[in-house]
């Protein structure tokens, strides 16, 4: 079978799901270039300004493809919400949701969990950081 391409759509056409039921787990570097995970909803974007006031920091950037490796060990698009030691801030409006699906590791995996699971087991902070 040929996987649609895209890790935001082919579980959209593979599971019929909505964006809003897909989060990105986005990894961040601040100015001291450590590193920070934002999760959002598929349907949305991280506002770079408002999680950087989360985090209590001047400035924040998207991580390299080499850094995302180096902290998280897995690639850009198939980096799981969960599993990491590394500061994470979930978007409220994840929290709409009973149940995501994210990356699951690799890019032909999702991973299926309940949100209170993700912010339980990500010792995830809860706020608004998308734009």
């Amino acid at each position: 079978m040929v996987l649609p391409p895209g890790p935001i759509k082919r579980p959209i056409l593979l599971l019929g799901i909505t964006k809003d039921k897909i989060i990105k787990s986005i990894l961040f570097m601040d100015e001291k270039e450590n590193p920070i995970l934002a999760i959002v909803t598929g349907d949305q974007r991280v506002d770079e300004r408002k999680l950087a006031k989360v985090c209590n920091v001047k400035k924040v950037r998207k991580a390299t493809p080499k850094e995302v490796k180096k902290h998280t060990g897995y690639e850009i698009g198939a980096l799981p919400p969960v599993g990491h030691n590394i500061i994470t801030i979930i978007d409220r409006n994840v929290l709409r949701n009973n149940v995501v699906y994210g990356g699951g590791g690799t890019v032909n995996s999702l991973l299926e969990i309940k949100t209170v699971d993700l912010k339980k087991l990500a010792n995830a902070v809860v706020d608004d950081i998308a734009d």
